[in-house]
């Protein structure tokens, strides 16, 4: 529909200058030997590296503006514009027509692109690189059955370990005491103070608590959710996974990191939409992002050849570095 809402993100062009310092100051701060080691910024001092020049932001903002969207905010870094704004402002602005998909399997899954290409006038163009999700399709996530057998000889995981959840759907399975037999950590019984942790989650990928309990009964652990923030206003829909058979990929990742390091709070981050640019300007806009965080979502060459919007992503998850935040993506299978 026309005045249906759409948000779409505005990334402003910025220097070769400011990418290779960043680059440059995040490997000296990740340096043990370094004597800045650790010495992450703060939003006020990563945004003097980073921001865009103010004449970029005022271009944008003039030709958002000229078109009534007014619901439009600059970032904390100085980087990217976020605006909201209905369907028909959208195609009179970027000169596209906009159609809703959905999966031909996953007939929940629906998003919103472009027929073509979208154009920008010169003066705006000069001052964006970028208008995200307009163009390509991600695909959706799915969970890879793997051969256990395979797993197993390639470790020494014992028996126990590996029918240690206590119920037969998982005999054979990649429980929390395979992986703690395979890489040799210890329990976590209590949280280090300070510490905080988060999952990305998209397109309808909720979680269940009922699930989460019967995970940590059956394998004696003590995963959960601390915190939901749905960064597109969204909140979190049980019912989907305890009667449409859903959230599989969430209940993965939710307790799988919980039955790792449980007492750690957990933050739960979702959106609707499977936006990697979102997520990351989401993460590096918050006061108290979590510290470790794991995005079990791929999007690879095959699915994104611009390589503006990679290289867009990659600064994005420099400043995040920058702000002391860890970000573990999956890489290689779709996310399984």
């Amino acid at each position: 529909p026309a005045d249906e809402g759409l948000e779409l993100i505005f990334v402003l062009q910025t220097t070769p200058t400011q990418q290779s310092t960043l680059e440059a100051v995040l490997l000296d701060r990740a340096d043990p030997k370094s004597s800045r080691f650790r010495q992450w910024l703060s939003h006020e001092q990563l945004r003097e590296l980073t921001a865009a020049e103010e004449a970029h932001a005022a271009a944008a903002f003039a030709f958002l503006h000229a078109h009534g969207v007014y619901d439009a905010r600059l970032n904390r870094l100085g980087d990217r514009i976020r605006a909201r704004m209905t369907v028909a402002q959208a195609e009179e602005a970027l000169g596209v027509t906009l159609y809703s998909y959905t999966h031909v399997d996953k007939t929940r899954l629906r998003i919103v692109r472009s027929d073509g290409p979208y154009s920008l006038p010169a003066e705006v163009a000069g001052a964006v690189a970028m208008v995200s999700e307009l163009l390509r399709f991600p695909n959706p996530p799915r969970v890879l059955e793997g051969d256990a057998e395979a797993l197993r000889s390639g470790g020494d995981a014992s028996s126990d370990a590996w029918s240690s959840c206590g119920v037969s759907n998982c005999r054979n399975k990649v429980t929390p005491d395979v992986l703690q037999e395979r890489y040799g950590y210890d329990t976590i019984s209590k949280a280090q103070s300070g510490n905080s942790m988060g999952v990305a989650e998209f397109q309808y990928q909720y979680y269940d608590d009922a699930d989460v309990a019967a995970f940590n009964d059956a394998c004696d652990v003590s995963a959960s959710v601390d915190a939901f923030d749905g960064f597109d206003g969204s909140s979190n829909k049980a019912s989907i996974c305890t009667n449409l058979g859903g959230c599989t990929e969430a209940l993965l990742d939710v307790e799988t990191i919980g039955g790792v390091a449980g007492p750690t709070p957990l933050t739960f981050m979702y959106s609707s939409s499977y936006s990697i640019i979102d997520y990351a300007d989401e993460l590096t806009d918050m006061d108290n992002a979590p510290l470790v965080n794991s995005v079990s979502y791929g999007n690879d060459e095959q699915q994104q050849t611009s390589s503006v919007y990679m290289q867009s992503c990659s600064t994005a998850f420099l400043q995040a570095g920058l702000l002391g935040l860890t970000v573990f993506i999956s890489s290689g299978d779709q996310g399984a």
